[in-house]
């Protein structure tokens, strides 16, 4: 990626004096190894002997752009381009997040197959470490998805990803469904290696995914794949307290639960045709009515709200007469083949 200096004095809001000239490379200071193959862009600091020094060599070495905050006789070289700021820290800062800004929008605009945007990702190589890094990961897993036997057709390297959580260490994936692009990412994650050191001293590395269910039975819904015979109600039973004392009805709701029957009960102060709206509603397919009598009787009422049909009988022979309907309702297969 490269700059004319004259963009540079630009970007850092400083002044262009001297030639101008294309720039391949910044050197930061003068701790940096010089690369005579390469046209070097060198930030000096300082009005001092050394400076000078090291601007002199690196001009003879063929280095012809700098950005200085010491005063430069330009005069004395005069096939360089110097960009003069008042304070060089700052504007490479600002050159800094300019190039990054820049670098990362270059990189997300490649598009094409797996292998041609490979092939471009490795023309940036060599320029960062964690890029090199991510590049290795990310021809790792295309190389690996091919030998899973996953065809090419089925995957595809998108570098626009950008997961919203600030844990992942590697690659990132999501999952779409192509009949459906507008409902998003139905099951996606990525590598984390260092979450778990949020609970524990121990590094484990690790992978995982997130499944959105409700989109995806958004779409079977949408495509009549489910079965509309099976319930979908929030509870198969619902019972309705009789009485002031609720612990009759909280008793009877934890003696469901424990048989696995998912049971909610009422306890708002409504009229009797409300509550049975609301199990109406909601499409549950049992309602319990636990009063006085049922209790000194030791009887459990309980309504088909299919069927319609009410009986009166002890728990366990309701809980069979439950558990039997239940088991009829849910024969069938959730999705419609």
């Amino acid at each position: 990626m490269t700059y004319r200096l004259e963009e540079i004095a630009s970007i850092t809001g400083s002044t262009l004096t001297g030639r101008d000239c294309r720039i391949e490379r910044v050197i930061t200071d003068s701790r940096n190894p010089y690369d005579p193959a390469a046209t070097l862009f060198v930030a000096i600091r300082g009005n001092n002997h050394d400076g000078h020094a090291f601007i002199r060599s690196l001009y003879a070495g063929g280095v012809r752009a700098f950005l200085t905050d010491t005063d430069i006789d330009t005069a004395a070289y005069p096939e360089a381009g110097f960009v003069r700021c008042p304070d060089s820290v700052a504007a490479l800062q600002r050159l800094a997040t300019y190039h990054r800004n820049r670098f990362r929008g270059t990189v997300v605009a490649i598009t094409g197959s797996n292998g041609e945007v490979l092939a471009a990702l490795e023309g940036y190589r060599g320029r960062s470490d964690v890029f090199d890094e991510g590049l290795n990961e990310l021809t790792t897993v295309v190389k690996y998805l091919a030998a899973f036997g996953v065809p090419q057709e089925n995957f595809a390297v998108d570098l626009t990803i950008a997961r919203g959580l600030d844990y992942y260490t590697g690659t990132v994936y999501e999952t779409t469904l192509l009949d459906h692009p507008e409902i998003g990412s139905v099951c996606s994650g990525g590598r984390y290696d260092n979450l778990a050191e949020y609970y524990t001293d121990r590094q484990l590395p690790g992978v995982g995914i997130s499944i959105g269910l409700t989109r995806l039975f958004y779409v079977l819904g949408e495509q009549k794949m489910l079965n509309p015979a099976l319930p979908t109600a929030p509870a198969d039973v619902l019972i309705l307290p009789m009485t002031e004392d609720l612990a009759p009805a909280i008793s009877l709701a934890t003696q469901l639960r424990s048989a696995g029957v998912r049971t909610q009960l009422y306890t708002e102060q409504k009229k009797f045709k409300a509550k049975m709206n609301y199990a109406d509603k909601l499409a549950i397919p049992y309602v319990v009515f636990l009063g006085d009598d049922e209790i000194a009787a030791g009887v459990v009422a309980c309504k088909d709200m299919v069927s319609g049909e009410q009986t009166k009988l002890p728990f366990p022979e309701t809980l069979a007469r439950i558990q039997a309907g239940l088991a009829e309702k849910n024969a069938g297969k959730v999705i419609v083949e």
